[in-house]
């Protein structure tokens, strides 16, 4: 153990050199000045991912550099190691090594943000419950038999050429084109997709496929699918129903949001919407209970945010649109921030009661 010990500790002071820090952060400013720049031209959520959630990043495709995530690993454990082997621990030192201990755990709550935090939606028509998050980017191919999900493959992974074959049916999906954002044409009558070019907006992209079924000569044929369809190909094999749709991810909530009463507010003489709040029943297993989500007053319970985003009117029934974000780190911010300013408050008033007679 003694010599394990050895070579633990010496490495950990060569973790926490200065000279560390003093690099980390000007790369941490080139980072975010491109990862900036390319928002313009990606878009602000493509760019996130690919500068500031991502270990390494190619800036402009060409120069390979350490991504947000990197970054920020190396400055916490750079504070880390400065913290636990560098520090003075005595009685005058509290103050500013629990300040210090502020900064550590904000970094690490940024880290964790920035690697697990998730974000979607969910719209609920009034009178009617949901406890399926629908997410804003993320998108996939699914294949139902009789509504239940039979094969599941993310977006990102589709291919032009790639098949697949059905289960329970001797049936074989090609998939012919596959784009990030599609266009719909009409070319002899018949729909086609074409691949447009990105929107920066990446919620905005419709995300398509479109396909051959071989396999069965009373299913043999094109089709094609695309996010938001209105009617996803359904056939018939076997006695069971099929269905082929892409759409976006979705996530399950631990419980479920009943819509009672959707509220809009309107600018005197106007059609504007000055403010909308949402009043919602929570069911758990536990019980339920009610609660009000407005444009100021978001609802948290059980590690999700849920914010009023939008609403429908479209249809005859109102529907409320609830942005909801998981965010494991959310805690961080406000403890870091209590110990900074603990810390620094302890510190002046040791300086103060030694400077006074």
């Amino acid at each position: 153990m003694i010599p394990l010990l050895k070579k633990i500790v010496p490495f950990g002071f060569r973790l926490a050199r200065p000279n560390i820090l003093f690099w980390t952060l000007p790369a941490m400013m080139i980072l975010i000045l491109f990862g900036t720049i390319a928002q313009k031209t990606i878009g602000t959520f493509t760019a996130q991912q690919e500068y500031f959630s991502s270990f390494f990043v190619l800036i402009g495709g060409i120069l390979p550099f350490p991504g947000g995530a990197t970054l920020l690993t190396i400055f916490f454990v750079n504070l880390l190691a400065k913290f636990l082997l560098r520090s003075e621990w005595s009685w005058a030192k509290a103050g500013t090594n629990l300040s210090h201990f502020g900064v550590i755990l904000l970094v690490f709550g940024a880290l964790l943000t920035a690697l697990a935090s998730r974000e979607g939606y969910l719209l609920i028509p009034q009178g009617t419950s949901r406890n399926m998050v629908e997410d804003y980017h993320a998108k996939q191919m699914v294949i139902r038999k009789d509504g239940l999900p039979l094969l599941v493959v993310a977006a990102q992974d589709l291919a032009n050429g790639q098949s697949f074959n059905i289960q329970g049916t001797k049936l074989t999906l090609t998939i012919s084109t596959y784009c990030e954002n599609c266009d719909l044409v009409w070319t002899d009558g018949r729909a086609k997709l074409t691949a447009a070019k990105p929107d920066p907006q990446d919620e905005k992209n419709r995300t398509g496929i479109s396909f051959t079924l071989s396999g069965s000569a009373s299913h043999d044929g094109p089709y094609l699918t695309f996010d938001k369809a209105p009617q996803p190909p359904v056939f018939e094999e076997n006695g069971h129903s099929f269905q082929i749709a892409l759409e976006r991810e979705t996530q399950e909530l631990p419980f479920s949001i009943e819509l009672k009463k959707f509220e809009q507010k309107l600018h005197p003489g106007t059609d504007m919407a000055k403010s909308y709040s949402s009043d919602v029943m929570v069911h758990d297993a536990t019980g339920s209970w009610p609660a009000t989500i407005s444009m100021n007053q978001p609802l948290r319970y059980r590690g999700y945010t849920f914010y009023q985003s939008s609403f429908d009117l479209s249809d005859k029934t109102p529907a409320t649109v609830l942005a909801v974000v998981q965010n494991r780190g959310r805690i961080f911010p406000y403890l870091a921030s209590a110990l900074i300013a603990l810390g620094l408050l302890f510190h002046i008033s040791l300086r103060l009661k030694r400077s006074l007679p």
